[in-house]
């Protein structure tokens, strides 16, 4: 409840804060949001795109559209589009399924970074540069499937680092993104070490190349806004990934009662598997899931509910033997569509990813007996 308030409260906000944009400069064209009256209207999107009203949803009290080009072929055919916004040759488009993400396609159809969605708490995912009320065309508000949210510049390339479930980008000024953050403002407890304030609301200050560097945030006791300057972060060069060994996983897992072996690693006080045997042993009971490789993506694609089709390379022991282990900043993997964060390491060639990880996109629960060492999952409860 606490979470879904929050959220409530930050989309109220956000609503009443995006208005439409006035571009000062003559080549910065508006977003254009679709705001239809009544089925039947035609938006104008810009640059001869339309979306016309062809429908209503009365369970999400959304319109429905059909997008077409000036010469009246349609775009998307394969869409159920229930929220669409254009700027710049692109199209920030929300499909009827309320689980789904906003998505970033070119006119063509192609994804602009298939990675990310676009986040629900904002009508278009361009940012707002608050100085000139003008938009910035080369960043983008993006979400993962865990609600991480972050921005990215037209390559997919991160500038603002997707780490806080309520942080929301809202706009760009003077070298600096901003956006509301409860991760970043529960912390904010004191001003000076002397005074005691109740945060009430906020805004995380974001450095160009995303790093945090303070808090603005308003007291209504005090009737006082603050700063507070957040510790600096570590900027050295980033070294790549370097190698470690690993052990065998001592542990015996048991999956719904039963003694399963499987190759497994303990690393860094986390237990690791491969993807496919825990998509074996699951086959089959109420958190079945299957497993794909998209080629045009390089992502790992699950799908919740779907039976598993093995390989023949499921459940293959390993020789008991320390190995090392590459930690897989790289890994690309989706559920149900969704892009989410998986921690995963590289160990003779295959991935091994968290359990813990895994269980929590599942909602499957999983427990650890400190006395006899067993690890063990448990389709029948949630996470």
């Amino acid at each position: 409840m606490k979470r879904k308030s929050i959220c409530i409260a930050l989309s109220l906000i956000l609503c009443l804060s995006l208005v439409p944009l006035s571009a000062q400069a003559a080549n910065v064209p508006d977003v254009v949001y679709a705001r239809p009256d009544n089925v039947g209207d035609v938006v104008q999107l810009g640059d001869g795109y339309t979306a016309t009203v062809i429908g209503f949803d009365v369970s999400l009290f959304a319109y429905i559209y059909q997008i077409m080009d000036s010469s009246g072929n349609v775009l998307f055919a394969d869409l159920d589009i229930a929220n669409v916004a254009y700027y710049g040759g692109l199209f920030n488009i929300r499909e009827r399924d309320p689980n789904m993400p906003g998505v970033v396609y070119k006119a063509d159809g192609e994804k602009l970074f298939p990675q990310y969605g676009t986040s629900e708490f904002n009508y278009y995912p361009w940012i707002d540069a608050s100085e000139s009320e003008t938009v910035l065309p080369e960043y983008f508000i993006v979400t993962t499937g865990d609600l991480k949210t972050g921005v990215v510049d037209r390559n997919g390339k991160v500038i603002v680092p997707l780490q806080s479930e309520y942080n929301i980008i809202t706009s760009y000024a003077g070298g600096y993104f901003f956006g509301y953050s409860s991760e970043y403002g529960e912390a904010v407890s004191s001003f000076d070490g002397s005074v005691t304030v109740v945060r009430v609301g906020g805004t995380l200050v974001l450095g160009k190349d995303g790093a945090a560097v303070g808090f603005r945030y308003y007291d209504w006791h005090l009737d006082e806004e603050f700063f507070v300057e957040l510790p600096p972060l570590d900027t050295s060069p980033t070294q790549p990934p370097q190698p470690q060994t690993v052990s065998p996983t001592p542990s015996t897992v048991f999956v719904n009662g039963d003694a399963k072996a499987f190759e497994a690693y303990l690393i860094d006080g986390n237990n690791f598997f491969k993807l496919r045997d825990l998509a074996y042993v699951l086959n089959g009971t109420n958190k079945q899931f299957s497993v794909g490789y998209d080629d045009a993506t390089m992502a790992i694609t699950l799908t919740s509910g779907q039976a598993y089709e093995p390989d023949g390379g499921e459940m293959a022991q390993g020789d008991g033997m320390a190995k090392t282990a590459t930690h897989n900043a790289a890994i690309n993997i989706s559920k149900d569509g969704v892009p989410v964060e998986i921690t995963a390491y590289m160990i003779d060639g295959n991935n091994f990813m968290r359990l813990r990880d895994i269980m929590r996109l599942l909602d499957v629960e999983v427990g650890y007996d400190d006395e006899t060492r067993n690890i063990t999952i448990d389709t029948s409860q949630p996470y």
